[in-house]
C-alpha cells in the first residue's frame, strides 16, 4: 500500500511512554509533512501518553490538517486514547479517522489518493 501512494503517505509510528521528552523529537519530524497528502499518526505501541507529547501530537495533526492533509490515527486504546479524548482530538479529526489497526488507515489512505491520481487497490478485510 505504501508503494501505491507515491510518497504521499506519511506514517508517524511512535512507540513506547510518550513522556516530555519525546515533544522535541514529533516536533522535529513534523517537517516531513510538506510533501505528503495524508498523515496517519501510529500510537499503537504507545501504552501511556504524558500531557506534553498529547500537545506535541495535537499540534502535528493542528499543522497536518492547516496544510489540508487527510489525518488519521490509529491504535490509541486505554489511557492513551483517554488523553487524546481529554484534549479534543477526537473532535479535530472525527472519531471516523481513528482506526484500530494500520491497514485500514493506509486503505483510506490510498482511496483518499485515488481522487488524486493514485491507482485504486484491492480492498483487504482485516479483524
Amino acid at each position: 500500500l505504501m508503494n501505491e501512494a507515491n510518497g504521499r503517505v506519511l506514517v508517524f509510528y511512535l512507540s513506547g511512554p510518550m513522556l516530555f521528552g519525546v515533544a522535541k523529537a514529533i516536533a522535529r519530524e513534523h517537517s516531513a509533512m510538506r510533501q505528503a497528502d495524508v498523515l496517519i499518526v501510529d500510537l499503537s505501541d504507545v501504552p501511556f501518553i504524558g500531557v506534553t507529547a498529547s500537545l506535541a501530537v495535537e499540534n502535528v495533526v493542528k499543522d497536518a490538517l492547516d496544510q489540508r492533509l487527510k489525518v488519521y490515527v490509529v491504535g490509541a486504546t486505554g489511557q492513551t486514547l483517554k488523553r487524546l479524548e481529554k484534549i479534543k482530538l477526537v473532535e479535530l479529526v472525527g472519531a471516523d479517522s481513528f482506526k484500530q489497526h494500520r491497514i485500514e488507515a493506509l486503505q483510506e489512505a490510498v482511496e483518499h489518493l485515488e481522487p488524486m491520481g493514485a491507482d485504486p487497490l484491492p480492498k483487504i478485510t482485516y479483524s
